[in-house]
């Protein structure tokens, strides 16, 4: 997605390097960012699962629908038996990929917010 960070010791503070799309910039820890630093390394982390859960999601409803359509022009017979499972296996993970997909959009408004109020 594009958001990064990098945290090295540097003596008894941490040093941070945060970016975007290869923007990078460099952050000092301090008790004044400290809580912010950890949203956006939270945020960063949260946007990471959240895109894997869609592209699993997905890919896992887009084998059902080939299967269902490869078993429909092979052998109604075999689809008529099983029907029930696939279209139930289709909705939840299209359910699933849909609530990703909001996830990620909340996502990524979240670490927005954190990387602005962190560069600006």
């Amino acid at each position: 997605m594009g958001y990064e960070y990098s945290v090295t010791k540097e003596g008894n503070s941490f040093s941070w390097r945060v970016g975007y799309k290869g923007d990078i910039t460099t952050i000092k820890e301090s008790i004044d960012n400290k809580d912010e630093l950890q949203n956006y390394m939270m945020a960063v982390s949260d946007i990471k699962r959240v895109f894997s859960k869609l592209i699993i999601s997905s890919s896992y409803f887009i084998i059902v629908a080939v299967i269902c359509f490869y078993l429909c022009k092979k052998n109604r017979k075999i689809l008529k038996d099983v029907a029930v499972v696939f279209l139930l296996a289709s909705i939840i993970a299209f359910y699933i990929a849909i609530e990703a997909s909001f996830d990620l959009s909340f996502a990524l408004q979240d670490i927005k917010m954190h990387y602005l109020r962190l560069t600006n």
